[in-house]
């Protein structure tokens, strides 16, 4: 994917979408050296390391939409990125289906907390 970039060190670190876990991963990273974290995928934790990278001037580079609107302000988060789009448009997209199709009853599914069963979020 890359043939002529050399000498690139990757780390992984799984923070289990953590708020703590994110920003100490933050933290730390930019105090070792590093030029920038891919992440966090998880939205409030990304809110949080975005706030910490934000004051250390540090880049990271979210994977995966940003879920929440705030983090597409540039002023309050200027050093974070998203590698997509964000979700209004999807949301957008599923009203206006919604209208097309004259459909009046919808359902979210979604999960607040970390489950076995739902595996998102969890370690492999």
């Amino acid at each position: 994917l890359m043939p002529d970039i050399t000498g690139l060190n990757l780390t992984w670190r799984f923070d289990e979408c953590i708020d703590a876990l994110s920003t100490r991963a933050i933290i730390e990273y930019s105090q070792s050296g590093a030029d920038v974290v891919l992440g966090p995928a998880c939205s409030q934790p990304a809110i949080q390391a975005g706030t910490s990278a934000s004051f250390l001037d540090f880049p990271i580079v979210l994977w995966g939409p940003p879920y929440q609107q705030v983090l597409e302000d540039s002023q309050a988060y200027p050093t974070t990125m998203s590698t997509s789009f964000s979700a209004r448009p999807r949301a957008r997209a599923v009203v206006e289906l919604a209208r097309k199709f004259q459909w009046t009853d919808l359902t979210f599914m979604f999960s607040t907390e970390r489950d076995v069963l739902v595996g998102r979020c969890l370690p492999f």
